[in-house]
């Protein structure tokens, strides 16, 4: 924020308000965070660390709002579809399924 300051020829907080929504206050951390970054991997718990920090500091009502918007609807059973070999289903857990509805 510093950098983009002195580049403007403006104040730090009028480099954050000329920033506005390319940008994020992360209360998890109080570093600015892109985006991109910011709005992307477990939006759920950044949703929740953002809510609670929106109650005592109505700046990240901001994010809250983002984080909202971009939060994937919740997928029913039928839904999901897992290939065996996926890297996120271990070995053991596969060879139990097998198991049982193979016996």
């Amino acid at each position: 924020l510093p950098e983009v300051a002195r580049l403007l020829g403006v104040s730090e907080p009028e480099a954050r308000a000329a920033l506005g929504d390319l940008v994020y206050d992360d209360p998890g951390t109080g570093r600015l965070v892109e985006a991109p970054e910011y709005l992307s991997g477990n939006v759920r718990t950044k949703l929740r660390a953002a809510q609670a920090a929106a109650e005592t500091d109505p700046r990240f009502e901001t994010n809250v709002r983002a984080l909202q918007r971009v939060i994937p609807r919740d997928l029913g059973p039928g839904e999901i579809d897992a290939a065996f070999g996926a890297p996120f289903l271990p070995a053991p857990l596969i060879q139990q399924f097998l198991q049982e509805t193979l016996r």
